[in-house]
């Protein structure tokens, strides 16, 4: 039963909808109580048509109960509970208004929180992510008045817009699921994404879901089973019961978890908890909300200034700058900076440790090493350039460090070493097979024949280890970057063919070249690689990018 008072208000909005912005039309559902914005999205009244046209369909109920176990009024419970609890929260410790905001769903299935959220959000600073492609096509194929997107399982970044920030996050019934790996994984990635000021909201399974998991689904774990459950909670603050999916990265990512406050403040770096609530609805489920730290720690023991001897003196640094500084000190700034964050990156995502042994191609003047020079400690550091003097350099200055070496590999190149005869495309790294924890490579393969990096790459395959990856940033040509670089949006133009891309500069193309992806993609396979991901920086003018960095693929050694 929908009451006269209300009833009148959705006689004059069925009059309106379809024509408001969502910013409108969000303004105008804030004088509908939350309850019956959910009741009309589940009855869906027929003296309502085009509030019914407007709101997206709901799924069938076979498809409600196989995401979770429950449909109809009795899920619309449960969810407007959480719904309830997490905007109120959200205004109380939130500096920025919900409708102001950017929002993300992350792990939206078939979107049963996102059919709520435009009571107080506009549509179109709504968001969605889910690793399950059918959960996706549910939400398309229903209408849901969002901007949807399929993730990885294992996300190391999202496939919303580049640059995009979002000032609250939340992830319903997610973490309650994850294993430990992809627990990290995620609340790193999502702190990434996260504004400064934003909130993010998850829920997690109290010590005491084993027990009433137990009683209520006693064919899923026996009482010995479930009291190792508990011991593991209890000693190390997280448990996990793996269901029986494919494993990805060697980790089957998906099961039953819980996991308890202060394993959150020991292992959710850059996170801090603001507030904690439980609602009558699902007291096995509670929900947490963080917000970023006020002040991170530095990932490295040493400081900067103690590595300040490690970075080139300001005119050599200006001479092989990174960024785009036009003074030596500037420069010298782009270089800490560069270096401490793609070290930072790669200990977020598990990439490398203390212990790694890592190597370095197109190592330059150390732009990385430095940042890794007293953190890598029983690890070892091994970089290799064609350019003797950054080499020289190199060994000279890190000579303290006796896990660091410096090898200078005199190959030919038409822009930086032109003299030599020595070619890349047979070139054997000095390095033992199945030696090296992580590979890397920053505007490396932007300077090669594509028979070159046919050659580093099976030359990274033979000295990995099994399962250890590859980072190696290129210029990608696909069927956005393509015409854009052909046409000079980037400020240059790739306009000269030459096998498996395009180059800039007649008479040196080794100056700057781009590779086609599908290229790219067959000579990883070809070498045993999997690629993990493919990240798309914006030095083509790509839309939807900020930055002019360059195109990134992480890739795995079978």
């Amino acid at each position: 039963m929908i009451l006269e008072i209300i009833h009148k208000q959705l006689i004059e909005l069925d009059k309106l909808i379809l024509e408001l912005s969502p910013k409108e039309a969000q303004q105008a559902f804030e004088l509908i109580p939350l309850d019956f914005f959910a009741r009309m999205q589940v009855d869906r009244p027929e003296e309502y048509p085009n509030l019914i046209k407007w709101f997206a369909e709901m799924p069938s109920s076979d498809s409600q109960i196989i995401w979770t176990g429950s449909h109809g009024h009795a899920l619309m419970t449960v969810s407007l509970s959480f719904m309830k609890t997490v905007v109120s929260t959200f205004h109380e410790i939130s500096i920025k208004p919900l409708h102001q905001s950017a929002v993300l769903d992350f792990g939206c299935g078939w979107g049963r929180m996102l059919r709520l959220l435009p009571k107080y959000v506009p549509t179109d600073q709504l968001y969605g992510v889910d690793p399950w492609d059918q959960s996706i096509d549910i939400c398309k194929n229903t209408k849901v008045k969002a901007n949807l997107f399929l993730s990885e399982f294992l996300p190391r970044s999202l496939p919303t817009p580049e640059g995009q920030k979002f000032d609250f996050i939340f992830a319903f019934s997610v973490f309650t699921h994850l294993s430990e790996k992809t627990t990290k994984l995620c609340a790193a990635t999502l702190r990434d994404y996260l504004s400064d000021d934003g909130v993010l909201a998850i829920t997690i399974r109290p010590v005491e879901y084993w027990n009433f998991r137990l009683l209520n689904e006693p064919k899923l774990a026996t009482k010995a089973e479930t009291a190792s459950f508990i011991r593991q909670h209890n000693d190390q603050g997280f448990a996990f019961f793996p269901h029986g999916r494919e494993k990805i990265e060697g980790d089957v990512t998906y099961g039953d978890t819980s996991m308890s406050l202060d394993y959150i403040r020991d292992n959710f770096d850059g996170l801090e908890i603001e507030r904690v609530e439980l609602n009558e609805t699902d007291l096995y489920q509670a929900i947490v909300f963080l917000k970023k730290s006020a002040k991170e720690e530095p990932l490295s023991p040493m400081s900067i200034n103690q590595n300040d001897k490690l970075i080139p003196p300001g005119e050599l640094a200006l001479l092989n700058k990174i960024g785009t500084s036009a003074d030596p000190a500037s420069a010298q700034n782009e270089w800490r900076h560069y270096g401490r964050s793609q070290m930072q990156h790669w200990i977020k995502h598990d990439l490398i440790t203390p212990n790694s042994n890592v190597l370095d191609m197109g190592c330059g003047l150390g732009r990385v090493a430095h940042s890794l020079a007293g953190w890598l400690e029983k690890g070892s550091y091994t970089g290799i350039d064609i350019v003797k003097s950054s080499i020289d350099w190199c060994s000279e200055n890190y000579q303290p460090y006796s896990n660091f070496r410096f090898i200078h590999a005199d190959l030919n190149n038409s822009h930086y070493n032109f003299e030599s005869n020595l070619k890349a495309a047979s070139y054997e790294f000095p390095v033992d097979n199945d030696s090296m924890d992580f590979i890397w490579s920053t505007s490396l393969f932007t300077h090669m024949r594509i028979n070159e990096v046919d050659n580093y790459l099976s030359e990274m395959s033979r000295v990995l280890k099994p399962g250890a990856k590859i980072w190696n940033s290129y210029f990608i040509l696909d069927e956005i970057s393509e015409p854009l670089a052909r046409s000079g949006a980037p400020g240059w133009s790739l306009e000269h063919e030459i096998e498996g891309g395009l180059y800039m500069t007649e008479g040196d193309p080794d100056h700057v070249i781009a590779f086609y992806l599908d290229r790219l993609t067959e000579l990883h396979e070809k070498h045993g690689f999997e690629i993990l991901h493919v990240g798309f920086g914006g030095w083509s003018s790509r839309p939807g990018s900020n930055d002019n960095g360059q195109d990134v693929i992480l890739a795995q050694k079978r």
